[in-house]
């Protein structure tokens, strides 16, 4: 038994699309609102291990990016630079 669907008018599917369109701005709202709090966040984590002198910040010698590195016991830091994705530091440290 097939049961044939009417196709959407212009007008269904431009109601549809502005609505998509809104919710999708909705969204661009509670993310960029988001990555501003993790911002923050990311922000007073640097500074208080910073103040604690648990904080090396080294400059690439690939591109010269300054990347922050965390010296945290049982921590393992990434030593590649965020910009680039070279090595901050020789072979061996």
């Amino acid at each position: 038994m097939s049961r044939s669907k009417r196709k959407p008018t212009v007008k269904e599917l431009e109601s549809t699309i502005e609505t998509l369109e809104m919710k999708v701005q909705q969204n661009q709202q509670i993310i960029n609102a988001l990555i501003g709090e993790l911002n923050g966040v990311a922000g007073l984590i640097v500074t208080h291990l910073a103040e604690e002198g648990k904080m090396e910040r080294v400059e690439c010698p690939s591109c010269g990016h300054i990347n922050n590195v965390p010296r945290l016991n049982d921590f393992p830091a990434d030593e590649s630079c965020i910009a680039c994705g070279g090595p901050l530091f020789g072979e061996e440290e």
